[in-house]
């Protein structure tokens, strides 16, 4: 390039050759770097998808752990989010199918915030009857036996072929749509880590900054956090991030944010001192699970709320509750709250008007104890005067209030004790509502019943529903939640899409949108620009 350079300074047209010459090397260094840019893209997506590959791989190892937990009473494995490593991978269960007598499909969705990328893989697990465990092999796997002597169990492990290498040619990245990975009613996490808010912003409920008269459409908030899950009730919300951070807003005239104030808060803001991996807020009282697995109590502590015997007005900072017991799980309805001890045991505290706690009782009580069942459970949810809870088979459970059939044993009788309903199914979440609740079972079918006046269940009539039924039957769904204190409930379905169930004739869903809903039948709302089903090109 040099010499012809000094070439072209020699010939009459020199300059104008030097010029073009330039201008030719300049485009030339472009292109070398628009080359450049692309390659560092291509290989930090072959880079992400090996990561994101090896967390479904180690996701669903961990699957097959869980079910082999308790060969004799299997344990019903998580399928909530899970998020590890730096960079974070989130992995989520959203199926789990049985595939004949010794295999079933989990579908695992992966998503790597830092690098806008998703991918949903089905893992196959196969199971081997063994009845004895005979040692462990060079890589720490356990080996087994199967004799006649002793009970035979089944031993579950990740089928090796059923993840295929992509070849590297092959991995030019997902389709650019986002999706929805955690909600609320009232605010959502994408698969990007951002956090969108939606509804009513009389309060700050929708954490824009300030309040408004109406109603806010989804807004992507602008912040450097990647945030993993979104938990709150009709006023409050709750966002937290991947190592615990809690960031809080809305409402919070009895301290429920646990920012140590009672002013509300119009922008997520961050709880300090404490790391969560679990919330639960209603009508003003807050619990949460700290990441030692340790119960924290905050903000309307009136008729011993909080379970720290105790009766607070506004209590606006976390207080301790049990504190030489760790907990699994918690959930509140606001006058009443739930826990699952590290043991799998069920604790309750607050009012009892109906048996709610589940005591065998009517008696209130403002300190957090056991109820003194022999059930083990992984799961509970609140309702309004209910209490449910899921075992460790999957069996589901329901006491309390039970005037409009809202604990789905086929009744109208309050019941004192936890009672077992539809016999035979097994589920992996269940959402105590305003007098009905919800609850989706192992094959991904949502169910619902109880109080149904104006159609708020979604059975496309109106009319109490006494013991759980299907709704939406072409669809799967991996998350439903719904509020003591609301008529409306919102369900993720397995292709991320969210769904309005228990809306007004004319109703635009959970925010201002240009679709309308039909008393009964429950509403997919539109999503917002951008978003659609996870794919790979």
């Amino acid at each position: 390039m040099i010499r012809r350079i000094n070439q072209a300074l020699r010939s009459e047209r020199g300059f104008i050759d030097v010029y073009v010459i330039g201008v030719v090397g300049v485009l030339m260094l472009l292109a070398l770097g628009f080359v450049s840019l692309n390659f560092a893209f291509q290989a930090g997506a072959v880079t992400a998808t090996k990561n994101l590959t090896g967390a479904v791989t180690s996701r669903a190892e961990s699957y097959a752990a869980a079910l082999n937990q308790n060969l004799s009473v299997p344990v019903l494995p998580s399928q909530a989010q899970q998020c590890t490593g730096q960079p974070t991978v989130c992995t989520t269960v959203t199926a789990d199918k049985i595939n004949g007598a010794d295999s079933r499909i989990i579908t695992i969705l992966a998503a790597a915030p830092y690098h806008q990328m998703t991918i949903t893989r089905d893992m196959e697990l196969n199971a081997t009857e063994t009845t004895h465990v005979s040692g462990l092999d060079s890589v720490g796997n356990a080996t087994w036996v199967n004799s006649s002597e002793g009970a035979a169990y089944k031993i579950w492990a990740v089928a090796r072929s059923s993840i295929v290498g992509v070849p590297e040619p092959a991995q030019t990245g997902p389709v650019e749509k986002n999706s929805w990975n955690s909600v609320s009613t009232r605010a959502g996490v994408d698969a990007n880590g951002a956090l969108w808010v939606w509804g009513p912003n009389n309060a700050c409920q929708a954490g824009t900054g300030t309040t408004t008269s109406g109603w806010v459409a989804p807004v992507k908030l602008k912040s450097s956090v990647s945030f993993v899950s979104v938990t709150g009730d009709d006023d409050t919300q709750f966002a937290m991030d991947a190592v615990g951070n809690v960031y809080a807003w809305g409402r919070n005239s009895s301290g429920q944010l646990g920012l140590g104030t009672t002013t509300d808060v119009c922008s997520p803001t961050k709880m300090a001192g404490h790391h969560f991996l679990e919330i639960s807020t209603g009508a003003g009282t807050t619990f949460g699970l700290d990441i030692n697995k340790k119960l924290w109590a905050w903000g309307n502590g009136s008729s011993g709320r909080l379970g720290t015997g105790t009766n607070v007005t506004a209590q606006s900072t976390p207080v301790q509750v049990a504190a030489s017991s760790k907990f699994v799980a918690v959930a509140t309805s606001g006058p009443t709250a739930y826990a699952i001890d590290s043991n799998l045991k069920l604790w309750s505290w607050g009012q009892n008007t109906s048996g709610q706690l589940g005591r065998g009782n009517t008696t209130s009580t403002s300190a957090a104890a056991a109820v003194g069942v022999s059930t083990t459970f992984t799961h509970v949810s609140a309702g309004r005067q209910t209490g449910y809870a899921i075992d460790t088979s999957g069996g589901l459970w329901a006491w309390g209030l039970n005037n409009v059939s809202q604990l789905g044993d086929g009744t109208t009788t309050n019941r004192t004790a936890p009672v077992k309903i539809a016999a035979g199914t097994v589920y992996t979440g269940v959402a105590g509502g305003y007098s009905r609740a919800f609850a989706i079972s192992a094959t991904g079918q949502l169910q619902a019943w109880g109080a149904n006046t104006g159609g708020e269940l979604g059975t496309g009539n109106t009319g109490t529903v006494k013991t759980p039924t299907t709704i939406l039957p072409s669809s799967h769904f991996n998350e439903v939640t719904s509020i003591p204190d609301e008529n409306v409930t919102v369900a993720r379905d397995s292709r991320h899409a969210l769904w309005a169930i228990g809306l007004a004739t004319g109703s635009s869903g959970i925010w201002e949108s240009n679709v309308a809903a039909t008393a009964g039948t429950p509403l997919r709302m539109p999503a917002p620009s951008g978003f659609g089903d996870p794919a790979w090109n």
